[in-house]
């Protein structure tokens, strides 16, 4: 069962932690994490709407990392959405690298209150 229902006039955010780790995270440094969220509309046609943030990378073991996907109120219409965030890294230039997490965060009901 799920809690996750929002009224379609009100904005609502997605909100990510993670730390870097591990032997080759100094090679990390001076790229950029792209973090986005994807939407799809449950029984309807795909949504075009990928809000997304950049985080840069500072290449340090253990180092603390946060980022914010705000979604604008009336943005998304009524229905059910499957909700999937991203996290690709990429070099400073932008270019993507194949370094990327995937998280399902579920289904959320947009709602139209009449």
């Amino acid at each position: 069962m799920s809690n996750q229902i929002i009224q379609s006039d009100q904005p609502f955010s997605i909100n990510v932690k993670w730390t870097e780790n591990g032997i080759f995270v100094l090679f990390l440094a001076g790229g950029t994490w792209k973090v986005d969220v994807l939407f799809e509309q449950m029984g309807e046609a795909e949504v075009n709407f990928n809000p997304s943030v950049t985080v840069m990378s500072i290449g340090k073991p253990g180092n603390n990392y946060s980022a914010t996907v705000n979604v604008p109120a009336s943005t998304l219409k009524p229905g059910i959405y499957r909700i999937i965030f991203r996290m690709q890294w990429r070099f400073a230039a932008g270019k993507p690298r194949p370094i990327v997490m995937f998280k399902d965060l579920g289904l959320t009901q947009i709602y139209q209150e009449l």
